[in-house]
């Protein structure tokens, strides 16, 4: 008689209800059982610390505990979006998330020797090369005759006491050719690069008629290692910090397989 009512209960749709709906819950109470959120002191005390030199002052208990609070909140509020898998429905997040790796797999590296800059900078000198600049003197004559005031300057006389005034000044010292070419045109810049020193010369420029004479020149060079090395162990840094992170990059992915599309 028992089993009878066991197999009337069994085939019971109201037990059979019933029977999924604990084994639901289970399921649920599993679920709703994650890994303890640990606030060691360590922790309560940086984000003590972080708060307090936000606010410029020290915390009250309450807002101490606030902040560990927030921190708790944001710590489930991580873990709920890791759970619910958010970066595979959220571009966003995703973009995020592989942004955060990339600065992982980029971490700095030790820090360069003298040797290893010296190195770097012979390796990479066009990078670091100072350009070959020029100085001269000028005197702007518009569309004047130059040869009147050619022997004039010849004869001794002042370069400012002849010709007109001009917006640049009568003397430039240490020009590099982009910076002469943007200031007084491209063939302007060419032409008095190649002029014999000491020689007043007939040269147009954009603004109109010059007479130039070189006073000095300066060819390209890598200064020295004192001079450079800021910007010459930034590069490296740079350099080093991307080739490390394709190599980690080409390493993490070896260890995926990947399917593609057949052509």
């Amino acid at each position: 008689m028992r089993s009878s009512l066991v197999r009337r209960l069994a085939g019971s749709p109201s037990v059979r209800f019933f029977v999924l709906g604990a084994a639901l819950f289970g399921l649920w109470e599993l679920r709703a059982r994650p890994a303890a959120i640990h606030v060691s002191p360590a922790l309560e005390q940086a984000l003590a610390t972080e708060r307090e030199h936000a606010l410029g002052r020290a915390l009250t208990p309450a807002e101490r505990a606030a902040a560990t609070e927030e921190w708790v909140e944001e710590e489930v509020l991580f873990r709920e979006a890791l759970a619910r898998r958010l970066e595979r429905s959220d571009p966003i997040v995703r973009r995020r998330l592989v942004q955060a790796m990339r600065f992982v797999l980029e971490e700095e590296g030790p820090e360069p020797t003298r040797a290893e800059l010296e190195q770097f900078a012979a390796t990479h000198r066009a990078r670091f090369t100072i350009p070959a600049s020029v100085s001269f003197d000028q005197v702007f004559l518009a569309d004047g005759e130059p040869e009147a005031a050619r022997r004039a300057l010849e004869g001794g006389a002042a370069p400012a006491s002849i010709g007109r005034p001009f917006p640049y000044g009568s003397r430039f010292e240490a020009q590099r050719e982009e910076e002469l070419s943007a200031a007084l045109g491209p063939a302007f810049a060419a032409r008095v690069f190649a002029l014999e020193p000491n020689v007043w010369t007939a040269v147009d420029s954009a603004f109109g008629a010059h007479l130039v004479r070189v006073t000095g020149r300066a060819a390209a060079a890598l200064p020295p290692l004192e001079q450079i090395a800021g910007p010459v162990r930034a590069a490296m840094r740079d350099e080093r910090r991307d080739d490390a992170a394709a190599q980690q990059l080409a390493s993490l992915r070896a260890g995926y397989p990947v399917e593609l599309p057949a052509q």
